[in-house]
This record gives C-alpha cells, sequence and structure tokens, in this order.
C-alpha cells in the first residue's frame, strides 16, 4: 500500500477539514424527526430551492431540501432524494458523500481529476469545478470538496439564517 501523509502532495488534512457526511433520505422532514428522537439531534431550518447543475456533462435544473444538524464539529446532512439525479436515493448506499473544507475549490478539483477522481456534479459554468461539486474516485467513493470562503453562510444558516440569501 502507497500513500501516507508524506506522500500526498498538496493532499488536505482529513482529521482538521472534516465538514460534514451527507444522507439522501425519503422524507427530510420523517427523517429529522426519527433521528431527533433517536439520537437528539437538532436541525438547521429546512432549506428548498432550485438549483442549476451540470450533472455527467449535461446541464439541468432540479428542486433540492437539505438540512444539517446543529451538533459538531463533524454534521450530517440529510438530503431529500430526487429521482433521476445524484441525489436519487440508493437503498444500501446510506453515506452519499463525505464534505470536507479546502482553500480552493478549483485547486482540489484539479488535484483531485489529476489523481484520477472525475467530476460527477458542478454547477454550470467554465471550468472544470465550479463554485460546489462532487467528484468520484474509481471505487464510488464520493466526496465534496467544500470552499472555506462558505463557512460564514453556513454558519449562518445554522443559527437560523437561510443558506441562499
Amino acid at each position: 500500500m502507497s500513500g501516507g501523509p508524506s506522500e500526498a502532495i498538496g493532499a488536505v488534512p482529513w482529521g482538521r477539514t472534516f465538514s460534514h457526511f451527507g444522507y439522501v433520505v425519503d422524507d427530510l422532514e420523517a427523517t429529522a424527526g426519527r433521528w431527533s428522537d433517536t439520537f437528539g439531534f437538532e436541525w438547521a431550518p429546512v432549506q428548498r430551492r432550485e438549483r442549476s447543475i451540470r450533472m455527467e456533462g449535461a446541464e439541468q435544473s432540479v428542486d433540492l431540501a437539505v438540512t444539517w444538524s446543529l451538533e459538531g464539529p463533524v454534521r450530517v446532512e440529510l438530503l431529500e432524494a430526487v429521482e433521476g439525479t445524484v441525489w436519487e436515493r440508493r437503498h444500501g448506499h446510506p453515506i452519499h458523500h463525505v464534505c470536507y473544507w479546502v482553500p480552493d475549490l478549483a485547486t482540489e478539483g484539479a488535484r483531485l481529476l489529476a489523481l484520477g477522481w472525475r467530476v460527477e456534479v458542478t454547477e454550470p459554468g467554465p471550468d472544470e469545478v465550479n463554485g460546489f461539486a462532487y467528484l468520484v474516485d474509481t471505487d464510488g467513493f464520493r466526496v465534496e470538496p467544500k470552499p472555506e470562503d462558505g463557512k460564514a453562510t453556513i454558519e449562518r444558516w445554522l443559527a437560523g439564517g437561510s443558506l441562499y440569501d
């Protein structure tokens, strides 16, 4: 086995950058309620909006609903399933993605692409990775590198504000 911190050129230090684990669920509000009863989670206000994405090279619009647990430092993200998209519910695959903070999304996207990962979904734009992205390795492991400059927006939402203002 190769790799390790000393060999991973430009690697992001996972232990200091984890943000959240994402789960796709059939009914966001029902799952949030069940997980509150079971685990004591409290949740940020559910955010719903139409979002433009580029998935597997094709642009489309999707309606997304999302919430995050308020407990941290690593949080749980619940995303309501959207059939025919990357957010389609796949039973038997409970973890949808792992998210981690990065100083610069374009740099991290380029690093992962050079290592053989592929862009599964991103926002429309001129670059390979724009604004937000899921990248997938050859084994199907999906990550969401999230730009650190978005932390203030997330904190505002977790405090009860809007994610999309």
